[in-house]
């Protein structure tokens, strides 16, 4: 499959809990669920109405650890535990020096709570040679005690506010047909049907969407 269609972007609207197993990847720490809890036993997400605040800051290499867990926990509470190659795939990607990571964080504690990463478009949906001015979102996830609060769409700002300043005035990005609500909070940020539609190994389809900055 190819590069570009790899990480497909997601939020979500409901929780889950997995009881965890403690795996080394790329010789680090990571746990990987070994089986979800029965829908009666998993805990209630905290609803909120209110936004909140989120400072959007540059990930570095230190963060990455941090932003592979927000990535986990998001699958996780979707139902969609990743399996060991795939987490190997997320570390391989996030340490490419031409991506441009970003984090988010609501407190002074300075926990991550939200993560993004953009890539040089390339040709061929991400197989081929680097498109001038093209960027591709290859991931965008927030934890799933943040959703519903607003903090999609300021990691989504200060992510395409990096992407200008490397001169990336396109991006595009994936999402499964299903999600309704990623589609939403990528459409009011400017994002439209490129019209190129696909599948993924599992068999879901995923259509691309690009926006154009201003």
């Amino acid at each position: 499959m190819a590069r570009h269609l790899i990480d497909i972007t997601c939020t979500a609207a409901s929780c889950g809990r997995s009881h965890l197993l403690s795996a080394r990847c790329h010789g680090l720490l990571f746990r990987l669920p070994m089986a979800i809890l029965p829908r009666d036993e998993r805990p209630k997400l905290r609803r909120h109405n209110e936004d909140v605040h989120l400072t959007v800051l540059d990930g570095l290499p230190a963060d990455h650890e941090d932003a592979v867990r927000v990535w986990h926990a998001a699958n996780v509470a979707r139902l969609l535990p990743p399996s060991l190659d795939r987490v190997a795939r997320i570390w391989e990607k996030l340490a490419e020096p031409e991506a441009c990571l970003v984090i988010g964080h609501v407190d002074a504690n300075m926990d991550v709570v939200a993560m993004a990463l953009v890539e040089p478009g390339r040709e061929q949906h991400g197989g081929g040679a680097v498109i001038r001015g093209y960027g591709h979102v290859s991931m965008v996830f927030v934890h799933p005690d943040m959703w519903g609060r607003g903090v999609g769409r300021q990691l989504l700002q200060g992510l395409h506010k990096r992407a200008s300043e490397r001169g990336w005035s396109r991006t595009t990005l994936w999402t499964r047909s299903s999600n309704a609500r990623a589609q939403r909070l990528y459409e009011r940020q400017g994002y439209r049907g490129s019209g190129q539609e696909t599948t993924l190994g599992s068999g879901d389809p995923i259509l691309q969407l690009e926006r154009q900055a201003s």
